[in-house]
């Protein structure tokens, strides 16, 4: 991973603070550089969802279309389907949960909705896989955090 960082200066900017809104300034970001948001889930989830990123769309929410121009990508999460407490004694996910690595680049909605990259608020959507708002309370992210890349 050094190699990587190195190769392609990948600088990791802020961690970022949600909102119990799912709402977290990030601006202002250097031009020309890409901005990825990448975000650290606990596994095993007990149930699935799926985190939509919003750049200076405040009022998004689960109904808001993948089409919207603010919207900058998403990541699914695979959920178990029953509680971690509820796994046998001797199961691996019980002893040692991992964290997983997502990495949504927002370059392309930045330059579409605040190509001067100041005042950036990232909106976080969470939804199950019936569409339903999931509070970000309820959300297993360890970290979440801006890289700039190149």
């Amino acid at each position: 991973m050094a190699n990587l960082a190195a190769r392609s200066r990948i600088e990791s900017v802020l961690p970022l603070h949600l909102s119990p809104r799912g709402l977290a300034e990030v601006g202002p970001l250097p031009p020309g550089r890409r901005v990825v948001v990448v975000v650290r889930v606990m596994s095993p989830s007990e149930r699935s969802f799926e985190l939509r990123f919003f750049v200076n769309k405040d009022d998004a929410g689960p109904r808001t279309s993948l089409h919207d121009p603010h919207f900058a990508g998403a990541a699914g999460i695979f959920g178990l389907g029953i509680a971690l407490e509820k796994l046998p004694l001797e199961s691996p996910m019980r002893k040692e949960p991992s964290v997983h690595e997502h990495r949504i680049d927002i370059t392309r909605a930045l330059d579409r909705v605040a190509p001067e990259r100041d005042a950036i608020v990232l909106k976080v959507v969470a939804v199950t896989l019936e569409d339903e708002p999931v509070a970000v309370g309820e959300l297993p992210i360890e970290s979440i955090a801006v890289d700039l890349e190149g």
